[in-house]
């Protein structure tokens, strides 16, 4: 075996790792990643979908995806007088900080101002987190 040969795992005189023994580690590393991801998910879910009114786990990240990309995850919308508007959506992913069960719903008010950003180049209306639910009965029903 001579220098230079992807079986030495190095590059002709340089040392360097052969093209091949870079590819096949990237591989590898890419797979062992891959499956520490999926082991995870197994233990912590933080994914949900609705099924009409219904939330579902899913524990498929692409599954969940795919589902997020088309999904209606507006609950309602109410514009106010003054030009406000109070919204409630369906999040998809766990806001709970800490215990308790999932927090999936938010109402937010925007306001009827808008205010300009130059980091985006556009106005947009401020808005304020009200509440977080569980499910769609509370986010429709607040007590």
């Amino acid at each position: 075996m001579g220098s230079g040969t992807a079986s030495t795992g190095t590059s002709a005189g340089t040392g360097a790792p052969a093209p091949v023994a870079v590819r096949e580690r990237f591989i590898v590393i890419r797979f062992v990643v891959f499956i520490v991801i999926e082991r995870l998910t197994m233990f912590i879910n933080d994914k949900f979908k609705l099924v009409g009114h219904e939330v579902v786990a899913v524990p498929d990240v692409l599954e969940w995806a795919q589902w997020f990309e088309t999904a209606e995850r507006k609950v309602m919308s109410t514009t106010l007088i003054d030009g406000s508007r109070i919204s409630t959506f369906f999040l998809g992913l766990n806001h709970q900080w800490g215990d308790g069960p999932p927090v999936l719903f938010e109402t937010a008010l925007f306001s009827g101002e808008k205010t300009f950003v130059p980091l985006l180049m556009c106005e947009v209306r401020e808005s304020e987190v009200v509440a977080r639910y569980s499910t769609w009965g509370e986010a429709c029903h607040p007590t």
